[in-house]
């Protein structure tokens, strides 16, 4: 599947899935607004036939107090028999929960089971209730012959109020009066309608259930279908994210991880057909990162391949240099030695001769003793002048050529040095001067050592002063802990904080073209850092002069 095909599909998936949960959420409302309609519909219902029922229920209240009334005369049942009326009329508060037992409860004149809340006509809580006009003609009705019904209970109390303690036959007139034909017929004008009513009403809001209840069975219908959609809706877009993604997010997590850490090792493996989506990508992309960092250590072999070339050519060149002024500097004290030793050897051939021929005087062999006093110490001085070189020479020499690590006296070493250089910087105003205490002993490579101090002293040589500045380059130490600290300063022209951050920089020089290679400190860094396992830093201000900082272990412990 193409990339843009499966995007393509990843969006109408997507798009779909939201217009099914649109209408999973409209048609979910739709069918709450059912249930409750159901169920308002079934309260409805009972509220209504709970009318219904306390309407008879009062006219039973009714016909049970007037006839206990006539029986006993005991008048709390007449007056209860009037509150009942009183109740339903909405002249008096209805008591809480009313519908249910109340007047059985009744023991007391005073003393009611519940409180009292508002006071309401039976006829308006039934128009309350949305009855129909049929219904509520029904319940009307049923009212009309109950008040009716209570015109012949008063006739059957005023009887029972008449009758004198004796009088046994008003008395039972009153009994027979709520116990008549009648009145049974009064009371089943009441019944009736109500029954008639409750079969109304049920009929009506079992079809108004029911068909809530269908509404609410054909949408739930919907909802399950539009479930089902949804989820495989869902299944679709999770097979195209897939498709895209061609891997689970924690494969991608974990090597989009390798790929930001540079840590990459081996590149994602991607099903067959899956070349395309973001996991072909990120596998792209790892193998040509394990191709990059294949060349980049490759370069980096070649680039230190290249280093250690122009650190030895540096090392020959600076050796070649010194080889030059050494043997500059051996002219002079060799050429003293030759000239007087050749005129002692002529003055010492014509004594021999006058010896000889036996014309010897004692004036002439005094002067040719004195001449050999006045000699002997010119060819001596001008041999260990040259001796002196050449030991300064044969010690640096095997130190830059044999990489050996051994025990060496560190003054010593940088005095070989700066007699060196002094050959080669005869003829300026400003001095070396080495400060560094006899008794600091190192053991390390000075060879290494050795071409630091030298690059570093050449360098304030060549860039601190003009051959007419007068000036001090000196080099010093001191000890700290198991380090070494050396110090090569100058009091020269100093640096800009410009150039002073570039002089690590392979081939960056202020000389270029006037000798200055642009190497030196960056051998002099790279051999403080790799062969001597120190650190080598820089301090200078423009115009009061540079110094270096050396750290070295005092006694070399690591591996080159």
């Amino acid at each position: 599947m193409k990339k843009n095909h499966a995007q393509g599909i990843l969006y109408a998936a997507l798009s779909a899935a939201f217009l099914l949960i649109l209408a999973m959420s409209t048609t979910f409302f739709l069918y709450m607004e059912s249930r409750q309609a159901i169920d308002k519909a079934q309260l409805n219902r009972e509220q209504t036939l709970q009318l219904a029922d306390e309407l008879r229920q009062t006219s039973d209240d009714l016909t049970r107090m007037v006839r206990t009334y006539v029986v006993t005369g005991n008048t709390m049942y007449k007056q209860q028999f009037q509150e009942v009326l009183d109740i339903r009329d909405g002249l008096a508060p209805r008591p809480e929960n009313y519908p249910y037992i109340y007047w059985d409860l009744v023991l007391e004149p005073d003393k009611r089971p519940r409180p009292a809340s508002t006071s309401v006509k039976l006829t308006d809580l039934m128009r309350q209730a949305n009855v129909t006009n049929e219904e509520l003609h029904l319940l009307s009705s049923a009212k009309e012959n109950s008040d009716t019904l209570v015109n012949l209970e008063r006739q059957a109390m005023a009887l029972r109020e008449r009758a004198e303690p004796h009088d046994l036959k008003t008395h039972l007139q009153a009994i027979d009066l709520v116990h008549s034909k009648a009145y049974q017929e009064a009371k089943v004008g009441i019944m009736l309608p109500i029954l008639n009513f409750t079969k109304v009403l049920d009929e009506r809001t079992q079809l108004s259930v029911q068909r809530h209840r269908q509404t609410a069975a054909r949408l739930q219908h919907t909802l399950t279908v539009l479930a089902f959609l949804l989820v495989l809706t869902i299944a679709l877009t999770a097979w195209v994210v897939h498709r895209i993604l061609g891997a689970s997010l924690s494969t991608l997590e974990q090597h989009i991880s390798s790929l930001s850490n540079g840590t990459c090792t081996e590149s994602l493996i991607v099903p067959r057909g899956l070349e395309t989506s973001i996991a072909g990508c990120i596998s792209r992309a790892q193998k040509r990162l394990i191709e990059l960092d294949i060349e980049r250590t490759q370069q980096q072999t070649e680039l230190k391949k290249a280093e250690h070339s122009l650190m030895e050519s540096e090392r020959l060149s600076s050796l070649g240099a010194l080889v030059a002024g050494v043997a500059h500097e051996l002219n002079t004290p060799i050429g003293i030695a030759v000239t007087a030793a050749s005129a002692l050897e002529a003055n010492t051939k014509d004594i021999a001769a006058q010896i000889k021929d036996g014309k010897m005087l004692r004036s002439t062999f005094d002067n040719y003793i004195e001449n050999c006093i006045e000699t002997a110490p010119m060819v001596l001085r001008a041999c260990q002048r040259a001796a002196n070189l050449i030991a300064s020479f044969k010690n640096i020499s095997i130190d830059q050529t044999s990489e050996q690590r051994r025990l060496f006296m560190l003054h010593d070493v940088a005095n070989d040095h700066i007699t060196m250089l002094r050959t080669a910087h005869k003829h300026v105003k400003w001095t070396f001067e080495n400060t560094i205490s006899p008794e600091i002993s190192c053991d390390s490579y000075p060879g290494a050592l050795g071409q630091v101090i030298s690059n570093l002293l050449n360098n304030a040589a060549i860039h601190a002063f003009t051959p007419t500045d007068s000036g001090t380059i000196t080099i010093s130490a001191e000890t700290e802990n198991e380090d070494v600290i050396i110090y090569v300063t100058d009091n020269g022209k100093g640096m800009s904080e410009a150039i002073l951050a570039r002089i690590w920089q392979p081939f960056f020089t202020t000389k270029f073209g006037t000798g200055g290679s642009g190497l030196g400190l960056a051998i002099c860094h790279n051999i403080a850092v790799g062969i001597l396992k120190g650190s080598l830093k820089a301090t200078s201000t423009e115009g009061q002069g540079t110094c270096f900082t050396l750290r070295i272990p005092l006694f070399f412990n690591g591996k080159i």
